[in-house]
Formats: structure tokens, sequence, C-alpha cells
């Protein structure tokens, strides 16, 4: 079996691994850019198609292999950063996709996972490994949503207007791990950034 790309991230991910998935063939995700979202924005189909157009086949080979094939042990990834981030790039496109993806976490308790998802439907929450934080990425901006759903840890939230406490800026991952730690805020406020 084709093994998962796992990414070193950069900018304020910087010494975080992420596993990432293709926006620009997940319907969800192509669906949610045409409505009023934050997807409508969306940086990394912007980066794929542009400064980071080598990184779309590993991730659509991650995209086939995480929502196509439960992952065997043999399948799974030892991965040696102490901070990894499902989805800093890509969204959940089944439930197998969820289930692969928390196999991942319980092979490397090493590490501590960050989940980032808009699609609440698509996971079981029943049973989460301690090494994982899940993050409800609220798609409306500028609708601060104060509590993340039942069964997530964190909501992340973005704006564009001044008037909102933004508490995530640091512009270092690594050095915050807000959204790698269960404890602290619930609540993630981080201003839109200004592309070009």
């Amino acid at each position: 079996m084709a093994k998962l790309k796992i990414s070193e991230m950069t900018g304020k991910l910087a010494g975080v691994a992420g596993i990432n998935t293709n926006p620009l063939t997940n319907s969800f995700c192509q669906k949610k850019q045409l409505g009023n979202s934050i997807c409508k924005d969306c940086y990394s189909c912007a980066m794929l198609r542009g400064i980071r157009k080598n990184c779309e086949p590993a991730w659509e080979r991650n995209s086939v292999l995480l929502s196509t094939t439960d992952l065997e042990a043999s399948d799974i990834p030892y991965i040696p950063n102490a901070l990894v981030r499902f989805h800093a790039h890509g969204e959940l496109i089944n439930k197998r996709h969820f289930r692969n993806f928390i196999r991942i976490a319980e092979a490397n308790p090493q590490s501590k996972f960050s989940f980032f998802t808009k699609r609440t439907e698509l996971c079981e929450l029943t049973s989460l490994p301690a090494n994982v934080t899940m993050v409800y990425s609220n798609p409306t901006i500028n609708r601060v949503r104060n509590t993340p759903p039942k069964g997530f840890h964190k909501v992340f939230n973005v704006v564009t207007k001044d008037g909102y406490k933004v508490n995530c800026g640091a512009r270092n991952c690594s050095r915050c791990q807000q959204c790698f730690n269960r404890g602290g805020s619930q609540v993630m406020i981080e201003k839109l950034k200004k592309r070009g």
C-alpha cells in the first residue's frame, strides 16, 4: 500500500507535523466554497492552485488512502513530532477517514494531535484517545461560537471585524499549543489574514 504523506508545516505551524488531504477534490469543501462561509476564502485551495501545486498529488493520495481503506498497523506511520495537526489543509471525507485518524493517534501516544474539522456528523467521539484534542472549525465568519459542539474540546472562530477579543495570533503554534491541549480556553478567535 502507498504510504501516507506526513507534511512538515510552515508559517505559524512551523515545527508541527500535518496530515493533510486535498480540498480540491473534496465535495464538501467544493460545496462550502460556494456558500457564505470561511471556505469561500480557502487558503488551502489557493495554495494548491499556486505556490503549493506540488503538494496536490501527495494530499490526493492521503485523501484516497484515508477514506477508502481501513489502515492496518503496518500502514500507520510513526510520527516523531511532539505536535501533529490533522487537517491544516483539507477536511474529513467520511467516517472511515475519521476512524483512520484516530488509529494514527492511538499508534503515536508520544504525540499530541489537534484535530480540526467542520464535519461534526462524521465524528465518533465516544472513545477518543487522550492525546487528541477535537477542535470545531466554525465555518461562519464574524459569528463567534462560544461553546464547542458536544464531544469537542475547542471551537476555532475567524473574524474580520474589530471588537472581538482575539486570542489566537501568537503566530507560533508550537509555542502556544492552545489547540493541542484540552485545558485552557475553549474558544479560540483569530483575525482573518489578508492575502496578497
